[in-house]
């Protein structure tokens, strides 16, 4: 058997790593088909799947305002290359967890079945919330055999799909993150130890800065570990410009059980909108499965 999966792959550990290692544990041959930004690395797994990629412009040229809409172009022209090579893969499982796009009105019959594996409500990301947007998923809804989501957020926004439907919310891989919990224990209590609270993701446009400032003030005695690539306007930055607060940048996958050993707390401090209303944080399960007790925004 074979599976070809189109999306983000050059990023931290996420589901579509994690199905993959799946499928391939099955003994289905697995093709990816990603576009891939300069400077970001694949996850390291327990084996490596096929990889066709393209490179997008580096984003710095995109800050260039005489550039800016060449560069989309560039790069929505290699993301449709990279799709069509996607659909042309003859695969028995297509799996696109991409955004939907301008490709998705156009897909042809298949000889394997297509799965629109649903992560986000891609309408909440800003640059998303436009009726070509809704178009296209609602064209890749009506194209798909099967549609996975994540949350009831998701099953209630395309409950007119009806049969197509399935939850499948995120898990972990709870052999790895519960090493943590066996590390701690092996630690004992250690005396004049400072506490930590800590949170291991993406610090992005939806993670709330000036509440983990005013976290910050309020424990002025515990250290603050942020985890995660970091992508904030300078505003929301200077909310984390604390000395109490540790922005630690990304690391690796196979080392966060030893990171979250040393932790007291684990933190979810995400704004509440429709995009995060229709999450699954995969981190929750991670936190829980490392024996972490977990404070939360309340989603």
């Amino acid at each position: 058997m074979r599976a070809s999966l189109f999306g983000t792959w050059y990023t931290i550990t996420q589901r579509p790593h994690h199905l993959a290692s799946v499928l391939n544990s099955t003994g289905c041959n697995v093709d990816v088909f990603t576009m891939k930004r300069m400077s970001y690395k694949a996850p390291k797994l327990s084996f490596s799947p096929n990889i066709t990629k393209k490179n997008y412009i580096p984003g710095r040229l995109g800050f260039n305002q005489y550039l800016k809409q060449s560069i989309n172009n560039y790069n929505k022209k290699i993301e449709k290359q990279i799709f069509k090579q996607f659909i042309q893969s003859n695969s028995d499982l297509y799996f696109q967890y991409h955004r939907p796009n301008e490709c998705s009105s156009s897909i042809p019959e298949l000889p394997g079945t297509y799965i629109y594996d649903c992560l986000d409500d891609f309408e909440g990301f800003e640059k998303q919330a436009n009726s070509e947007a809704r178009k296209w998923e609602a064209d890749l809804c009506d194209r798909a055999d099967k549609i996975w989501v994540v949350s009831c957020h998701l099953a209630n926004k395309f409950d007119k799909c009806g049969d197509k439907i399935s939850m499948v919310p995120n898990g972990v891989n709870y052999d790895h993150f519960s090493i943590a919990n066996t590390l701690r224990q092996n630690k004992g209590t250690e005396t004049n130890k400072q506490p930590c609270l800590i949170y291991v993701g993406a610090i992005y446009d939806w993670f709330d800065a000036q509440l983990v400032n005013d976290i910050a003030q309020k424990l002025s005695n515990w250290k603050i570990d942020l985890i995660g690539p970091t992508i904030l306007n300078a505003e929301q930055l200077s909310y984390l410009d604390k000395p109490n607060i540790n922005l630690l940048g990304k690391r690796d996958y196979h080392d966060l059980p030893t990171i979250l050993s040393n932790a007291d707390v684990a933190m979810i401090p995400f704004k509440i909108n429709d995009l995060i209303r229709g999450t699954s944080p995969i981190k929750l399960f991670e936190y829980l499965a490392a024996g972490l007790p977990v404070v939360a925004s309340p989603m």
